[in-house]
């Protein structure tokens, strides 16, 4: 499908999938149209994975006939695809577990941890303006991981990592208020994007947009909203996000908004530059302009909007439920603002177990001899570790401790590797933080193997 202005929705044509199937244009654009209307459902998790091939050849996993590729990230891609069950178009984002443990993200996770933080948050979603997740697929005796997602036809509002045709300002300005819509639901739900930019803005045939990937997402608990590591893309940061220190995550949300009005408008963001530390100084200092597009200004009303979003001091930067009353958006009143929600998702704050039960363990005997495995081979590696490097066992304890007493609570104790680490580092904060984490997991652990085990006889 075409992405952004000026692009084409193409609906390509398909033999059949079986013979109760037929794969043509009007099917396709039938199943599009139901992905404007789906009813919202509960996020179905599925631990059984059965891929094979139609007749013509075309890979199957479960209910879903996979089609062409829409894109591709760091940790995998993304296909569209048809389910036969209902008959609706969507879109599936494909990983590989092996290569995603292997990944690691900072000091003491992995890619796969991150993905789980994703779903967590994603399944809780429900807004018009935000992609559905509606499957997860995880086999644990299979390596791929299938997340299958709400399929928007159009494609990114525009690209973001080149210059690009600009919408007209009536567009862009219906666009920009679904946005601030979606990111609106997304704040009061105690949740921040973190990577807002056009190419994570998808558009329906029927115009509507709807915000994607919640990979780097995350949760926040009351008015808490602060995080240290700053990702994105450098040319949507905000300018606290350049400094290293800490920063509101509603904020800089609010920041890579102003960029992406910006962008619609102009075909171009505000800052850019060839190196990174000159994209941080304009970001830092550079005035904004505001040059004629194909000989025309830019409205005196979206210019102030785009300059409160872009107020360099975060504290003084409107939040993005301030922006809702903004006279450009909801003073004209031809597009009208969805009302929030009466209160929030019924919840407690994210915990620990319940981002690594954001995609459902659905115990097995199969699977229990091979978290026993896993978690011996584990303890194993640790205690190797130990050996080599006791700082950087150190540094990382409370992860494996944590991790191994869950795991393999009757054939390993983490707290031999512990005892090492605190005769050789007693003064580390974290060595006292693992300790605590492992005094209240080994327990709940051993049930939670009781229980499993159960389950499975």
């Amino acid at each position: 499908a075409g992405a952004g202005p000026g692009g084409s929705n193409r609906m390509h044509r398909f033999q059949s999938v079986d013979a109760g199937v037929a794969t043509d244009s009007r099917l396709l654009q039938g199943g599009a149209r139901r992905t404007a209307r789906l009813k919202r459902r509960a996020t179905v998790e599925t631990p059984q994975v059965e891929e094979g091939r139609t007749d013509d050849g075309q890979k199957t996993v479960n209910q879903y006939v996979i089609f062409e590729e829409l894109g591709r990230g760091a940790f995998g891609k993304v296909k569209r695809c048809f389910n036969k069950t209902d008959r609706t178009m969507y879109a599936v984002k494909i990983m590989k577990k092996s290569l995603l443990k292997k990944k690691r993200i900072g000091r003491f996770g992995n890619a796969l941890q991150n993905v789980q933080k994703e779903v967590a948050i994603w399944k809780r979603l429900d807004h018009p303006n935000v992609v559905r997740l509606v499957e997860v697929v995880d086999d644990p005796e299979a390596d791929k991981l299938y997340l299958f997602g709400e399929f928007v036809a159009g494609g990114s509002i525009m690209p973001d990592t080149k210059e690009a045709d600009p919408y007209d300002e009536p567009a862009a300005r219906a666009l920009f208020c679904q946005l601030i819509d979606g990111l609106s639901y997304l704040h009061f739900e105690k949740v921040v994007h973190r990577d807002i930019k056009p190419g994570n803005l998808l558009i329906s045939n029927d115009r509507t947009l709807k915000i994607a990937d919640f990979g780097v997402a995350n949760t926040f608990e009351g008015d808490k909203d602060v995080f240290r590591n700053s990702v994105g893309t450098a040319a949507f940061m905000a300018p606290e996000m350049t400094t290293g220190e800490v920063f509101s995550g509603k904020a800089v949300d609010v920041w890579a908004c102003g960029i992406t009005l910006y962008m619609m408008l102009h075909g171009r963001p505000p800052f850019m530059a060839p190196t990174l530390p000159q994209i941080y100084d304009q970001i830092q200092n550079k005035p904004i302009d505001f040059p004629p597009i194909a000989g025309k200004p830019v409205s005196e009303g979206a210019q102030d909007l785009i300059r409160l979003l872009l107020t360099r001091d975060a504290e003084a930067r409107p939040t993005v439920e301030a922006l809702r009353t903004h006279p450009y958006l909801g003073g004209l009143g031809t597009v009208p603002m969805r009302a929030l929600p009466d209160k929030p998702i019924d919840r407690e704050a994210m915990s620990e177990g319940e981002v690594e039960m954001g995609i459902t363990v659905i115990h097995t005997f199969k699977q229990i001899v091979s978290a026993k495995r896993a978690s011996i081979h584990m303890v194993t590696g640790a205690r190797a570790r130990l050996a080599a490097s006791i700082q950087q066992v150190a540094a990382s304890q409370w992860f494996f401790g944590s991790l191994a007493a869950k795991a393999a609570a009757h054939e390993a104790d983490p707290r031999h590797m512990l005892e090492a680490v605190k005769a050789h580092r007693k003064d580390m904060k974290v060595y006292a933080d693992a300790e605590k984490a492992l005094a209240g997991d080994t327990g709940a652990a051993k049930t939670e193997d009781e229980e499993a085990e159960g389950e499975a006889d």
